[in-house]
């Protein structure tokens, strides 16, 4: 790639994280709204997929905009490796490959499996046999009880990707763009946790840790990309 090629997909990654920021703020907001709904409402599979077929359009649009946002998320990811390369090769190889590792991870794993719940909450509650019922729940109960683990998977591998490019951050992106983002995403990493806790003042503490982390890697993504979409120019100057 020539210098006009590295100009363009920095700008297009730093495009790329604004939109992907928004989004954010919007998918965090959304979150918030999906534990209200499911306040009080038992963990048992029938209670969970009337929750699901109650809201079926919220939580399909909350499963899409994931995945959207999953895909936005490729380009910023290789246009950081190029500007952090310099840096250290091998550290950077990893962190792009971690940060691009997330994205069918997430879309394929924890993403088809909420979409396959809501389908099955549908065919739930549409069909009046016993049987297909039973089905539909037996189903259902093994894609509730990998939920946990899935999400908690999806946060720490799309976390340690860029905690791994904030560690390399502070000479190209500055030193508080760098710790900040070191911040986010060992918060994003640890708050995974909380889906594993059994119920406990700790597992709402993690809970919480992890959900706040949303919103702050959103702000952090809109300092990168700002930094980001400004690089070629600086490092045209620079030359």
């Amino acid at each position: 790639m020539n210098e006009s090629d590295h100009n363009r997909l920095y700008k297009a990654g730093a495009i790329s994280l604004l939109v992907a920021s928004i989004l954010g703020f919007f998918l965090f907001f959304m979150s918030l709204r999906g534990v209200q709904y499911s306040l009080g409402v038992p963990r048992d599979p029938v209670s969970q997929l009337h929750l699901l077929s109650n809201h079926s359009f919220f939580y399909a649009s909350h499963s899409t905009l994931w995945i959207v946002d999953d895909l936005i998320t490729i380009i910023p990811a290789i246009a950081i490796y190029f500007v952090l390369r310099p840096i250290n090769k091998a550290a950077a190889f990893i962190g792009l490959v971690i940060s691009l590792a997330y994205v069918p991870y997430d879309i394929f794993v924890s993403d088809a499996n909420a979409i396959h719940l809501n389908i099955l909450a549908q065919a739930y509650t549409a069909t009046t046999s016993s049987a297909l019922q039973a089905h539909y729940v037996a189903a259902a109960s093994f894609g509730l009880a990998a939920l946990p683990l899935e999400a908690a998977l999806s946060f720490a591998i799309g976390s340690l990707g860029y905690l791994i490019y904030s560690a390399l951050m502070r000479s190209s992106f500055g030193k508080a763009t760098a710790v900040l983002g070191i911040v986010v995403n060992a918060a994003g990493i640890i708050g995974a946790a909380g889906t594993l806790v059994p119920a406990s003042g700790i597992s709402i503490i993690f809970g919480l840790l992890e959900l706040f982390a949303v919103p702050l890697t959103a702000v952090w993504t809109i300092i990168v990309g700002i930094k980001l979409y400004r690089f070629p120019r600086r490092s045209t100057l620079a030359s």
